[in-house]
């Protein structure tokens, strides 16, 4: 053989290597063993190799690698490309796209051209781990907490060197663990992208509920001393649900965790009530508010009396006050079972002798009564019950001739007398007998006092009727001794007298008319006495009653 490029061989069928691109005539001799030869020339043409190249980025996994095929080729085309990618797989396209998990891989490439040459190349390409996006946060509720993100990525190899968070309400932070406090409830897409140093980026989002803050609000009415305090709960969960209720109720010692509690304190002022509520969701808001207990009133009084006789007249004294407001109301109860009165002061008549028990109640202008009892504190004494009788009693007479008169008590429960008997004179005793001088009419008054004092009175009138009843001496001795010197008419019951006095002879010697006068023993107004004589009187009486007497008689002169 003769390969045209000065290289031979005597073998039958042999290979060669031309080391150049050209045409080159081979010549093949052969020779029989009787030594006939023959030849024959051909003409071999050597086409250029290609020369296999590409290029590849090393890139973050999860990415697709893309080659580009640099081959070239002086005559001819590349016609064929085989890529064997270092991970079993293999592709024929001349810009193949591949996708690889990380780690580092050899690249195998051979091309071929259209005359059959080939070339093969060997390159490497580095796949990056792709990072794990991850971040951690508690929910938390609007306005007033902080949500804090916490960063929670990691990556195989290399480290994470960038954050970029988009927090859903419009803020962005480039922090690895940010905060944020959102202003209204709601579910926010919060999301983080990390980048590592080899520029290999992940993106997480995540929904951040953040729960709506409930409204604490309550009601508790005012109330009086002594009455409890009723709290109602008007709070608003806003779709949530109120998992506990912490209440204090301003006084130093109070609280409770019922939802509406009933409290009572121990006097009255104003309080300040503080609600804290909780929903399920950890959210809380709190509520002050004012509650206020009304003071009772101080009820008091005061009376004129407390005991005395029937009927009883008492003054009632309101003397009531309030610490938080003003006396509006009374209502007093006297315990005699009348309807009492509503007056603040009132003026009470017992009539009834017994012991009684004073109910009074005041009420404020907020409304808060008392009731205040005095028991057995009002004793009304029974009044005597003056009368009496005397003695003689109708229809016996008493008359100036008779003129005492024996008084007979017949009063109840007395134990002092006093006896105003009509004529000025007065008496103690319980029987008094009394004689009367003159005759009229009499007002007796009796007056009983009991042993608690208590008095009473009966009048009753005493009448002494007039009487008539005469005396006509039958002598005197008219002789200036001052004794029995004047005829005299001793008479009771004498309204008017006409007295006559006559001699022996029937003649007439003296007149008179005087009830207080009488004859001095002398003649016609002479004034020398009479002779010692028997002498003649007639006497004419009208006496009280108008009844007329006539006596005659006769009285005898002693000198």
């Amino acid at each position: 053989w003769d390969f045209g490029d000065g290289a031979v061989s005597t073998q039958q069928n042999d290979t060669h290597t031309y080391a150049a691109v050209g045409s080159y005539s081979s010549e093949l001799l052969v020779v029989t063993a009787d030594g006939c030869r023959d030849s024959l020339t051909r003409n071999v043409v050597v086409d250029p190799l290609p020369v296999a190249d590409f290029t590849v980025v090393n890139i973050c996994e999860e990415d697709a690698a893309v080659f580009t095929d640099l081959s070239t080729v002086n005559t001819g085309t590349i016609v064929q490309w085989y890529w064997q990618f270092g991970d079993s797989y293999t592709d024929n396209a001349q810009n193949p796209v591949h996708g690889y998990p990380a780690g580092n891989y050899t690249i195998t490439m051979e091309v071929t051209t259209d005359k059959g040459c080939t070339d093969t190349v060997q390159g490497g390409v580095t796949i990056y781990p792709e990072p794990l996006a991850g971040f951690n946060f508690v929910p938390k509720c609007e306005d007033d907490d902080t949500v804090f993100f916490t960063d929670a990525s990691s990556v195989a190899t290399g480290a994470i060197t960038a954050w970029w968070w988009d927090l859903g309400d419009g803020t962005s932070q480039t922090v690895q663990n940010p905060y944020n406090v959102y202003d209204n409830p709601g579910f926010y897409n919060a999301v983080l992208i990390v980048t590592t140093d080899n520029n290999c980026n992940d993106t997480v989002t995540q929904q951040v509920e953040i729960y709506a803050k409930p409204l604490a609000f309550f009601i508790a009415p005012p109330v009086c001393e002594g009455v409890q305090t009723l709290f109602s709960d008007q709070s608003n969960a806003f779709g949530d649900n109120i998992a506990t209720w912490d209440w204090n109720f301003g006084d130093g010692t109070g609280t409770s965790l019922q939802q509406n509690p009933a409290y009572l304190y121990s006097t009255y002022g104003v309080y300040d009530d503080t609600l804290i509520i909780t929903t399920d969701k950890g959210c809380l808001d709190t509520a002050t508010a004012q509650v206020t207990v009304f003071s009772l009133p101080d009820t008091k009084m005061s009376m004129s009396a407390v005991k005395g006789c029937s009927p009883l007249s008492i003054q009632f004294t309101d003397l009531s006050t309030d610490a938080t407001g003003n006396i509006t109301g009374w209502i007093w109860d006297f315990g005699d079972g009348t309807p009492g009165s509503n007056d603040q002061n009132p003026l009470y008549t017992y009539s009834t002798p017994g012991t009684y028990t004073i109910t009074f109640q005041t009420t404020t202008s907020n409304g808060c009564s008392r009731v205040v009892t005095y028991p057995d504190t009002i004793e009304v004494y029974p009044l005597p019950v003056a009368a009496f009788i005397y003695w003689p009693y109708p229809p016996l007479k008493s008359t100036i001739l008779y003129p005492t008169v024996h008084f007979t008590d017949m009063s109840v429960l007395a134990v002092d007398w006093l006896w105003e008997l009509g004529d000025g004179d007065t008496s103690d005793a319980q029987h008094p007998i009394h004689t009367y001088l003159d005759t009229g009419r009499y007002l007796v008054r009796l007056t009983v006092k009991t042993n608690k004092g208590c008095i009473d009175f009966v009048e009753g009138e005493i009448y002494i009727e007039p009487d008539f009843e005469i005396f006509i001496p039958n002598a005197f001795t008219p002789n200036d001794d001052d004794i029995n010197d004047v005829f005299k008419v001793s008479a009771i019951g004498i309204k008017t007298i006409k007295m006559y006095i006559f001699d022996r002879w029937g003649d007439e010697i003296f007149r008179s008319e005087d009830v207080n006068a009488g004859w001095d023993g002398k003649a016609n107004k002479g004034s020398g006495i009479v002779q010692n004589d028997v002498y003649i009187f007639k006497i004419e009486i009208r006496d009280v009653l108008d009844k007329k007497h006539s006596f005659v008689g006769h009285v005898t002169v002693v000198k």
